[in-house]
């Protein structure tokens, strides 16, 4: 009993959203008891027991060395965001959900006229399917390094406001994806041009082919992640001086990528972008008010000691 009431007084907005996102994918589960193998259940529950496993060692302070435990609970965090969408490959086949891409057809073209991939369509030489390719795959560089360094190098409000950030990104589209089930244009709408890329476009199929879980369109967590990654540079780019630019180039790359290479409607891509700002300045309110709380129990110091900026008052930085 005092453990768990260590727990809960040491837990902050962040753990008890995971807390309530994993309930909610454990009660969607239940009803896929029986179904084949019952791995969605299996998988939903060990996920929630690993989390409270997680928070037990770290905001229960059952680890007692403080960087051990800052840096395994912030591992952790980036570890369950990523098992998440694992879970989405099991779990939304179970769920047999109704296909909803004829409402999101129909939202693409009362926006666009028509569907956003179909006004691409005569940029669509090899050269330009290979360039969208590269970044489209590029995503999946993307959130271990950027996500992972970040996590365990920096520290106080910034890594509160991005930590936050992802986790209602994560949340919410995995809560979505459950509700807003879908395949993407490129199942049956009628484009005039086929896909003919090489090496990148390859490696893309591939992998979407093994980690999708193909109805897993609504929101776009490849325009989601990459433009959140972006506007935290942007934010705080004077730590991230030659980043925060490159950032932005692939994260616009990547978004127009989505799309280019039909797997993703425009309305996929504008609800992408709309979550990573809801979640940015979410994230920022958040985080301020949990840094206000202030004590041990916020594992936000830098692991490692990093310089200060070099004009703590410019644009985008600390006391913003």
């Amino acid at each position: 009993m005092k453990l768990l009431t260590k727990v809960a007084r040491n837990a902050i907005a962040q753990d008890w959203l995971l807390l309530l996102l994993h309930g909610y994918l454990l009660l969607r589960a239940l009803p896929t008891h029986g179904q084949d193998d019952g791995q969605a259940l299996l998988y939903a529950a060990g996920l929630s027991c690993a989390f409270v496993v997680l928070l037990c060692l770290t905001r229960g302070e059952l680890l007692r060395w403080p960087h051990v435990r800052a840096a395994t609970y912030r591992v952790g965090l980036m570890g369950f965001v990523f098992a998440g969408y694992s879970l989405m490959s099991t779990l939304l086949p179970a769920l047999r959900l109704s296909l909803l891409d004829s409402e999101l057809l129909a939202i693409d073209q009362a926006l666009f006229g028509q569907t956003l991939p179909a006004l691409l369509e005569p940029f669509l030489i090899p050269g330009s399917v290979e360039w969208f390719s590269f970044f489209y795959f590029s995503y999946y560089w993307l959130l271990p390094g950027f996500g992972l360094h970040a996590m365990l190098r920096h520290g106080g409000q910034r890594l509160a406001e991005l930590s936050t950030g992802v986790v209602i990104v994560a949340a919410a589209a995995y809560v979505l994806y459950t509700l807003v089930p879908a395949m993407g244009p490129f199942i049956d709408y009628p484009f005039a041009t086929p896909l003919e890329g090489g090496f990148w476009w390859r490696q893309v199929s591939h992998v979407v082919a093994i980690l999708g879980a193909k109805i897993d369109i609504f929101p776009s967590l490849h325009t989601a992640f990459p433009c959140l990654f972006a506007l935290h540079a942007i934010r705080h780019r004077d730590r991230y001086r030659w980043v925060w630019p490159l950032l932005a180039f692939q994260a616009l790359n990547i978004t127009v990528a989505t799309v280019f290479l039909r797997w993703h409607y425009g309305i996929d891509t504008l609800a992408g972008i709309l979550l990573a700002l809801s979640a940015h300045f979410g994230a920022i309110a958040v985080a301020r008010r949990e840094q206000q709380r202030g004590g041990k129990q916020q594992p936000f110091e830098p692991i490692r000691a990093e310089p200060a900026p070099a004009d703590p008052q410019a644009a985008g930085g600390e006391s913003a």
